[in-house]
């Protein structure tokens, strides 16, 4: 069983990377993507529904009293939220533009700015946000001008 689920998404991850022409995919979309191939919908606990949506669980507790989503109550009085719930949400959700912005004290650090711009690029990337710019700068937070008493 778990060997048929490795191949399973390895197949997807081949498949959507070479079909965009990207480099990778999001633990959201993998798991989106697990979740649509189930035949029977899923009831995801309310941390895993915050993860896939972005959201803090007070925002989620918000959400579910606005009636804004729909949950499911168990015996035990604990919330399930069904997975068409996340994917319909996510599917309404507008594209959230990012602008980067790295700094560094000096001409040296340039290779510390360059990992500053990759890592922050991969993060608001995972996080489903596109990155409109990039702002870079070299510049120290220290004047050496002095005042003529």
């Amino acid at each position: 069983m778990q060997n048929q689920l490795l191949k399973v998404i390895n197949s997807f991850i081949l498949t959507e990377l070479s079909n965009r022409g990207e480099s990778f995919l999001t633990l959201t979309e993998i798991f989106l993507y697990l979740l649509s191939t189930n035949s029977a919908e899923r009831l995801l606990r309310p941390k895993e529904a915050c993860q896939l949506l972005s959201i803090s669980y007070s925002t989620l507790l918000r959400w579910i009293r606005e009636g804004k989503i729909r949950v499911v109550m168990t015996e035990g009085g604990k919330y399930r939220i069904p997975y068409s719930e996340i994917k319909k949400y996510l599917e309404s959700r507008e594209e959230t533009r990012a602008v980067i912005y790295a700094r560094v004290s000096s001409a040296d650090q340039k290779e510390d700015l360059e990992r500053q711009i990759n890592y922050l690029t991969n993060y608001a990337t995972a996080k489903g946000h596109k990155v409109v710019e990039v702002v870079k700068d070299i510049a120290s937070g220290l004047t050496h001008k002095e005042k003529d008493c």
